[in-house]
């Protein structure tokens, strides 16, 4: 299921990636919805295709996508910002590089 997270001329959306789990486990939907790492997000700029973001693919993709707004990449590659600060990122872009 894909969920809005931020709305603008960046917007950020996650897919909740469900855990397989092998018995019935008292727990399993919080296990589904623990916020453990186990999510992609989409990005999408308005008028441009969406792109997944993940933990393991991060930097490269969102540093091609976002390449019009060097102040916030400029951000990412000198390690200000990095994969757990998206709604950081996505906020940033949204104010500065509209």
């Amino acid at each position: 299921m894909l969920y809005e997270v931020q709305k603008g001329t960046l917007s950020n959306y996650s897919i909740n990636r469900p855990i397989k789990i092998e018995n019935d486990d008292p727990l399993r939907f919080l296990y589904q919805t623990n916020l453990s790492g186990r999510f992609v997000n989409v990005l999408q700029i308005e008028g441009k295709q969406p792109i997944k973001v993940s933990n393991l693919k991060f930097r490269k993709p969102l540093l091609k996508y976002i390449a019009t707004c060097k102040e916030v990449t400029s951000k990412i590659e000198k390690g200000e910002y990095g994969k757990y600060d998206l709604t950081k990122i996505v906020n940033e872009y949204n104010e500065v590089c509209k």
